[in-house]
């Protein structure tokens, strides 16, 4: 799934949705914390 996303970087429109919802997924453990 982040294969894409490891590939390329944060440009294409795919890449792009991939890495807002990993950073999403990222923050939100955080902020519970």
């Amino acid at each position: 799934m982040l294969e894409t996303g490891i590939d390329l970087p944060c440009g294409g429109y795919r890449t792009l949705v991939i890495c807002i919802f990993a950073g999403i997924a990222m923050m939100i453990p955080l902020s519970y914390v």
